[in-house]
């Protein structure tokens, strides 16, 4: 009788270690890293858990720039489609041209119908003329504020009124689709996620998404705004002592393994492209060959590196990720992509706390570029 107790209360026991082992580990798990060259204590940092990176396509720095729409006609539309961040009225909405003219445009705000715009506006339209700012930017006030609510899928609708014959107005976006907004008030270290993002084109017959990612800023009634504010996809030479890279403040404490640049060569070096990350007090934390020239061409590759040893990372600290090439000069430079000329630098990826950053004379100093973003990811572990 007494054995028989003593091996029911050991059987008891390893269930119970069991229960408690597989709970344990299941509130403990890291998702597997989508990348088979990572190993499975790195994972990608989004929401805590995927990387920190902003881009066209955000996630793998492929290579895209800019393209546009044609309206030559009252019957042709475009449409932004987004999903809001905020609920508020709208008031004003912003757009890119790659040219204009004094024809009357309508733009306007409406909701979603099964992935298409409904038709009928919220609010009142406003109207204006195609004449922008030297950016490309166009401001159009709303007649009438549009109630907006978070969470919910809306139109950004433009069209022409009364377009100057044989001058067309050239609605400007980006070549291939994002389906972010680079501002996440939620986590400023990441790119906030839209499924929804797409621009649609109405032919006079139908509505058909583009697959670009739209340029386009909504302005609210409080003062908030939001959208994808950048107007060109552009590169920064790298050369001699002319280092190109982002300057990140960290909102979490992080553990980081490796980083990614978007990046080209224009001719022939004979010096490589080298990486550094650079502390507050612009110590190097950790230096290395990012690219040999061999792999580079004038198309873009987004390139990876490991460094030799973890990064530990602290929260609300200054961090350079930079590209550097001493023997190399402005002949044949490297290329670094970012994107640039921003409406709203406010908006941007990470608002003002990440920005591209530029050393003249070899890292001795650096200078922010407060309207534009490097093409980056950087994987790292959230380190609480």
């Amino acid at each position: 009788m007494n054995k028989m107790l003593v091996i029911i209360t050991l059987v008891v026991s390893v269930l119970v270690s069991i229960v408690l082992v597989f709970s344990l580990s299941s509130s403990l798990q890291i998702p597997p890293s989508p990348n088979s060259n990572i190993s499975n204590d790195l994972v990608k940092v989004k929401d805590n858990s995927t990387s920190i990176s902003l881009g066209i396509p955000s996630d793998n720095g492929s290579e895209g720039g800019m393209t546009y729409l044609v309206l030559d006609n009252p019957e042709k539309k475009i449409s932004f489609r987004f999903t809001a961040k905020y609920s508020g009225e709208a008031q004003t909405l912003v757009f890119d041209l790659v040219s204009g003219n004094d024809g009357k445009l309508l733009a306007g705000l409406q909701a979603d119908d099964n992935g298409k715009p409904s038709g009928e506006w919220l609010g009142k339209p406003g109207v204006g003329k195609g004449n922008a700012d030297a950016n490309g930017f166009i401001e159009i006030r709303l007649q009438g504020p549009a109630p907006i609510s978070e969470g919910k899928i809306y139109h950004f609708v433009i069209q022409t009124v009364d377009p100057i014959a044989g001058d067309n107005l050239l609605v400007k976006m980006y070549d291939l689709n994002s389906q972010v907004q680079p501002l996440n008030d939620n986590n400023l270290d990441i790119l906030w996620p839209d499924p929804e993002m797409n621009t649609l084109y109405y032919d006079g017959r139908a509505w058909l998404e583009e697959n670009h990612w739209p340029i386009f800023v909504v302005k609210y009634s409080n003062g908030r705004s939001e959208g994808v504010p950048y107007s060109l996809a552009a590169p920064w030479v790298i050369y001699g002592s002319r280092y190109v890279g982002q300057e990140i403040i960290t909102s979490s404490n992080y553990i980081a393994k490796e980083m990614r640049f978007s990046v080209a060569l224009r001719g022939q070096t004979p010096d490589k492209l080298y990486y550094e990350v650079r502390d507050s007090e612009n110590k190097v934390l950790t230096k290395g060959v990012f690219a040999e020239a061999s792999e580079l061409s004038v198309f873009r590759k987004f390139i990876k590196v490991q460094f030799d040893s973890p990064l530990i990372l602290k929260k609300d600290q200054i961090y350079r990720l930079v590209l550097l090439s001493p023997g190399t000069d402005l002949k044949e430079p490297y290329h670094i992509y970012g994107h640039e000329f921003a409406y709203d630098s406010k908006i941007g990826y990470g608002g003002l706390r990440h920005i591209l950053t530029i050393s003249y004379d070899a890292g001795s100093t650096w200078q922010r570029w407060d309207d534009a973003d490097t093409i980056f990811s950087l994987t790292v572990i959230n380190k609480r």
